[in-house]
This record gives C-alpha cells, structure tokens and sequence, in this order.
C-alpha cells in the first residue's frame, strides 16, 4: 500500500507528517506523549525535512538554498533561520520551534490536507483526529513490518526510529519482539550520517530537559 506523502518539495518529505501518526492513537487521535515532547520530536522531524536547505551541525543551522516554500511551517522556520543565521545550535531551535506552535501548526497542515478532522476544543478531549485510520497506523505499521521481514528498518526510515527513541516510542511502535527491535533500533541510528546522529542527540537531550522541568 503506497501513502502519498504530504510535502512542499519531494516525497522524502514526510518525517513531520509521519512523526504527528506515530504520537497519536490512530483510532481517536489520542496523544501517546505528553504535547511538550510530541512537540520536540515534530521539531527535529521538521528540521530533517528541511535538510536539502540547510547545513545543520552540532553547532548551528546555517541555510543553503533560500527558495520559498510551499509549506507554511517550513516557510516560517526557514525565515527566521534565515535572520537569525547560526547563532544557536540545533538544541536551541529545537526549543524555540517546539515552544512556537508547531504542534498546531502541523496539526492545521494535515487538516489542509483533508488528512486530520478538527473535532473542537476545548469541547473534546483530543481536537485533532485522523480522517483515514489506516493512513494513521501506516509509520507506526510501517517500522515494525520492516523489523520483522528484514530484521533492520528502511534507510528512508532512520530519522523516524531515532525520534522513537528519543521521544520515548519505543514501547507503543515496537510492541513487538520490543527488546529486540530496540537494539536494533539503536544499531541502525548509529549508522545514521552526521545530520541524523545530530538530531537524534539533541532531540534526546530536548526530552530529558522537558521531561526534569515537568517533574
């Protein structure tokens, strides 16, 4: 089964879109993390999806390629990297974004895209609700298919596996053979290039901080 993905340039640009399923029961769009880390995650996922216009170190993000974008989120990041420059290391910008919208912000792109339902706030509990429940299990389905058939995760699906890790997934995606896979899992990130291995590193040490100052 082949899932269009939603994205301003290229169908590789789907790990923001694909981060939102994976946090999100897909029958009642339930949060399966509390919104603060949901909202890291959606940073770091953004950030990957943007990789081709950026050069990110574990220094600071600088832009390459100032064309517009299609997207709104992407749009509004890459302006204000642009005016920043790399002042601030990827944790920083994975603050700032997570802290400026981005939940809603993707939540209100996937409703553009007739793939998520509005349900009302503060009415209902959970606002935001998939519009396909099979297009909300996909990533979810999608890792753990992987795993099982290959015994390793699709390269195209790395980032989505470290944000799992990092964000505190592992036990809802890799519901099964979960030892196992999570080894792996950690085996497949390290392979990982250089962007990856950065986002990965800061989106961990984004959770932990989030997760202290909640405590």
């Amino acid at each position: 089964m082949l899932i269009p993905a939603v994205g301003s340039r290229g169908a590789h640009k789907q790990a923001a879109v694909d981060f939102w399923w994976l946090a999100h029961r897909d029958g009642t769009g339930a949060s399966v993390l509390h919104r603060s880390i949901t909202s890291i995650g959606l940073a770091a996922a953004l950030l990957w999806d943007m990789r081709d216009q950026l050069f990110i170190t574990a220094d600071g993000i600088a832009v390459i390629d100032e064309r517009v974008s299609a997207e709104p989120t992407e749009q509004g990041l890459l302006s204000r990297l642009v005016a920043e420059g790399t002042a601030h290391p990827p944790g920083t910008w994975l603050d700032v974004v997570a802290a400026d919208g981005i939940y809603d912000q993707t939540a209100r792109r996937l409703i553009n895209a007739g793939q998520v339902k509005a349900v009302g706030w503060p009415r209902k509990r959970y606002p935001y609700v998939g519009a396909d429940p099979t297009r909300a299990a996909w990533p979810a389905g999608r890792l753990m298919s992987s795993f099982r058939l290959h015994g390793q995760f699709e390269d195209d699906d790395l980032i989505l596996v470290a944000l799992v890790l990092a964000c505190g997934l592992d036990e809802y995606v890799f519901y099964d053979d979960h030892a196992q896979a999570v080894a792996q899992a950690r085996r497949e990130v390290r392979r990982g290039d250089q962007v990856l291995q950065t986002l990965y590193v800061c989106t961990e040490a984004a959770v932990a901080k989030a997760v202290t100052v909640r405590r």
